[in-house]
């Protein structure tokens, strides 16, 4: 404890604060604590490479950066730029985010050598423009005024596979919302949608339904487990399921760009076919305690992110609430499969209620009736997206084309009519200290269900700590 408050301290009392608290925990964890010392020391490691400053430019400057995305924000494109060199040296390795004139096409990956200048950016009593650049570890809003040089850089297999899925997508003969959910489900572009897309999805508590979360995660889970049972062999199968699938998963994960919950859900269901391999006791509060721990180590800003937020927090309610709301042992599957579709939508609402009003000020009111509808259709919808991206051209392309952009132009609409019932949501807004009392209220709901709190008080520290020095 000594080396956390020393932590927070000047300069000089950093060595003192890791030497302190590296030697309490050998000192009292022993072998176990040499483990926690590693940990911590991976996550100071990889604080300069993710600190995020925000940079001021006084005047026109040449850089020469790497163009990693463009984005569509509002009805203009801006490229987010790696700066590779820099006259100054100021701007150097940091993330920039840059508008791009509207005659100025980029296709990423490319090197660009241009002259930027530094645009004011704007923030109202709705957007802190500020703290969104914080989440996404951009240091500087810039404009460019000129492009000098652009050359193209190798693409790797896995993103020209996704060029082509893309190209697949853009070119069946169904409407622009199906299109847009077709590439939110395969390619995990949540931001093609409109705003008019996600309303319907937002007022009848489904917007999980628009991006690839963990629940998708884990039907890909469920059809690798399916397929491994062809393998007579019960050891065989274990160490192919558990190699194949982790290959599976994280490959998803880069896929689909690696957001919070598709790593969350990946890294749970991997630590859970580890345990499964080791023949060990699992617990899925563990999993997923382990789960955002290596995710905060490595992309800390994502303590920033509301996505982050709510999809540990539905999964921790989900995990608490079926361990106090069990089922009856008499239930046949089919009654236990009924009962899991009304329980998951319930725990999941109310766990991230107090977040979802605090960031989008509303609640779905009728969340339980559209998601005992639609989560049974959302294998279909899934797996049916990625049909139109594998199958070969020819009939049955054809036909499940059709199909399948009926479906979801069918689901839109029917969404869209009961958001406009009466009382559809509840307009409400939540301050930050009432969110924080909501807090303190799940964690002393996770202490009481952990075994052994005093794992979860170290891991916090090491937390703790590792953002007290990245944080901006």
């Amino acid at each position: 404890m000594l080396g956390i408050i020393a932590a927070f301290f000047a300069a000089p009392w950093v060595i003192v604060a890791l030497v302190v608290l590296s030697a309490s925990l050998v000192v009292v964890f022993r072998r176990d604590g040499v483990m926690l010392v590693l940990i911590l020391a991976l996550s100071f490691f990889r604080t300069s490479r993710l600190e995020t400053q925000q940079l001021v430019l006084e005047k026109p400057t040449i850089v020469q950066a790497k163009c990693v995305e463009v984005r569509v924000i509002g009805k203009r494109d801006f490229g987010i730029f790696k700066v590779e060199n820099s006259p100054a040296g100021e701007l150097e390795n940091q993330r920039i985010l840059v508008e791009l004139p509207r005659d100025v096409t980029i296709h990423p990956p490319v090197r660009v050598t241009c002259l930027i200048q530094e645009k004011e950016t704007h923030s109202s009593a709705n957007f802190d423009q500020e703290a969104w650049f914080r989440r996404e570890g951009w240091s500087l809003k810039a404009s460019l005024i000129r492009l000098h040089h652009l050359s193209p850089l190798p693409q790797s297999g896995t993103r020209i596979t996704w060029q082509h899925a893309h190209d697949r997508i853009s070119s069946l003969r169904i409407s622009g919302f199906s299109k847009r959910l077709a590439r939110a489900l395969v390619l995990g572009e949540g931001r093609a949608l409109e705003k008019k897309d996600r309303e319907p999805f937002a007022r009848t508590g489904t917007a999980h339904v628009l991006a690839v979360s963990g629940l998708h995660v884990g039907l890909f889970y469920v059809l690798l487990k399916q397929l491994s049972y062809s393998i007579a062999s019960l050891r065989s199968r274990r160490l192919l399921f558990l190699f194949f699938s982790g290959i599976s998963l994280f490959f998803l994960a880069r896929w689909t760009g690696h957001s919070p919950s598709v790593v969350r859900a990946c890294l749970m269901f991997f630590f859970w076919e580890c345990s499964t391999q080791l023949e060990r006791d699992r617990y899925s509060l563990n999993g997923l305690w382990l789960a955002a721990f290596c995710s905060l180590v490595c992309v800390p800003r994502w303590l920033l992110s509301a996505g982050f937020h709510l999809s540990y927090v539905a999964v921790a309610a989900i995990i608490l609430g079926l361990k106090s709301w069990a089922r009856e042992r008499s239930f046949s599957d089919t009654h236990k499969a009924g009962y899991a579709i009304i329980q998951v939508p319930i725990l999941a609402q109310l766990g991230t209620g107090p977040i979802a009003l605090y960031y989008f000020k509303q609640w779905p009111t009728y969340f339980l009736l559209t998601n005992v509808l639609l989560t049974p259709l959302l294998p279909i919808l899934l797996f049916g997206a990625w049909a139109l991206v594998i199958l070969p051209a020819g009939p049955v392309l054809w036909w499940l084309t059709w199909l399948w952009g009926e479906s979801a132009d069918a689901l839109y609409w029917a969404l869209s009519h009961v958001a406009k019932w009466p009382f559809s949501s509840i307009n409400a807004e939540f301050e930050l200290h009432v969110l924080l009392v909501f807090g303190l209220f799940a964690w002393g709901l996770i202490l009481r269900a952990r075994k052994i709190a005093v794992w979860l008080l170290i891991t916090a520290a090491v937390l703790i700590t590792r953002i007290a020095f990245w944080w901006p």
